[in-house]
């Protein structure tokens, strides 16, 4: 008489729900099933697949007793790749198999979230909306006292709305449990750059050369917050001519403005963040053509042109005028080209200046002998009497 084969059966009961494993473990995923074959002892393998049909995974195990009461496999996951894995088992016997998915599935997942700040820490304009975001899915937990946070600090739900300095750290945490390197940004609040003050020349000054440097004092209250100028400058009030786009220093060399002109000028100041304050609209008078501002017996013009220094009678400081040395044919802006003669010999009138009054005084000597009406003593300068 024929026996007739029961069919083995057999029942995956762990894991149940998802279960996750993360870079810090467990290392192990535990297998629960009950199974049954009442004529044979069957075999079971246990297999983890992509999906939760077609019996076509990865082979966990084989060659598992059915009678084993232990019903229970310690499913080493050290090697398994990350994703999300189904776990089923076949019991076979010689005539027949059963195949059984558990309920649940295994999510593979060692690689922490990136957590970012949006804008990036630095200079903004208060109020401003912090967003906080990770490259999945994700719990964020940020503080705004400077200490570090963990999953006990604050949710982030909504952007954060931030109007004074302000440290924010964060992290994240996905759904296996997988903390993010923390983050850290420091948000300034841009302040307005200084107004432009201390003009120079000052402000309403008269008898400024036409090749003149304007100098001002600028700055921003915001440490290390960079400031650079734009330069207004014409005869316009208020001036509309920009002759300085985004300056670094507080200085500009103007040159070839008009003699006997009224101008004015006006600075502008921006920073980093781009806001910019203007200063006020100052205003000064070049001086005249003909005139002549030290005395030296050379106009502004003829300084001007000879590039001396129409404030100095002595432009490179060698103790002998500009005029003199103009007369002589030595160079007035070298110290080391001076006139054949001392310096106190070219100080005929004793005014202690060497100038145009001196430079007549001796031509009108020159010829002379003691006793005629022109002879100069200060101008005979070996006193041979001629």
């Amino acid at each position: 008489m024929k026996t007739v084969n029961e069919s083995p059966e057999i029942v995956l009961a762990e894991p149940s729900l998802q279960t996750y494993v993360n870079a810090a473990g467990p290392a192990s995923v535990d297998i629960i099933w009950s199974d049954e074959d009442t004529d044979s002892s069957a075999l079971i393998a246990l297999y983890y697949d992509s999906d939760n049909t077609g019996s076509d995974g990865v082979l966990i195990a084989e060659n598992i007793q059915e009678d084993d009461e232990s019903d229970v496999w310690h499913w080493d996951v050290t090697g398994v790749p990350e994703g999300r894995w189904y776990v089923y088992g076949i019991i076979s016997d010689d005539e027949s198999s059963a195949v059984s998915y558990a309920p649940g599935n295994v999510v593979i997942d060692r690689t922490a979230p990136e957590v970012r700040a949006e804008p990036a820490g630095g200079y903004l304009e208060a109020p401003a909306q912090v967003v906080l975001s990770a490259d999945e899915q994700a719990a964020i937990y940020y503080t705004l006292d400077g200490t570090d946070p963990t999953e006990d600090s604050s949710l982030y739900q909504e952007p954060l709305s931030i109007s004074t300095e302000t440290t924010i750290k964060f992290i994240a945490v996905d759904a296996a449990g997988n903390i993010s390197v923390e983050g850290e940004e420091f948000y300034f609040f841009n302040r307005a750059p200084d107004e432009p003050s201390l003009p120079e020349p000052s402000d309403n000054a008269p008898a400024v050369s036409v090749n003149t440097s304007l100098s001002w004092s600028g700055g921003d209250p915001d440490q290390g917050d960079s400031v650079t100028y734009d330069l207004y400058l014409d005869q316009n009030n208020p001036p509309l001519a920009k002759v300085l786009d985004n300056g670094s220093m507080a200085t500009f060399q103007a040159e070839g403005l008009d003699f006997s002109a009224s101008y004015y000028w006006q600075v502008v100041a921006r920073d980093s963040g781009g806001l910019e304050t203007a200063g006020p609209v100052w205003h000064f008078v070049t001086f005249t053509r003909s005139g002549d501002e030290d005395g030296d017996g050379l106009s502004n013009e003829a300084e001007t042109q000879a590039g001396t220094n129409p404030f100095d009678w002595d432009s490179d400081h060698d103790g002998y005028s500009d005029i003199a040395e103009a007369g002589t044919g030595t160079d007035p802006l070298s110290p080391e080209s001076r006139p054949p003669f001392p310096t106190s010999y070219g100080d005929l009138d004793g005014n202690m200046v060497i100038d145009g009054l001196d430079l007549a005084m001796l031509k009108a000597a020159i010829g002379t002998i003691n006793g005629d009406e022109k002879y100069n003593a200060a101008a005979d300068f070996n006193s041979d009497g001629k």
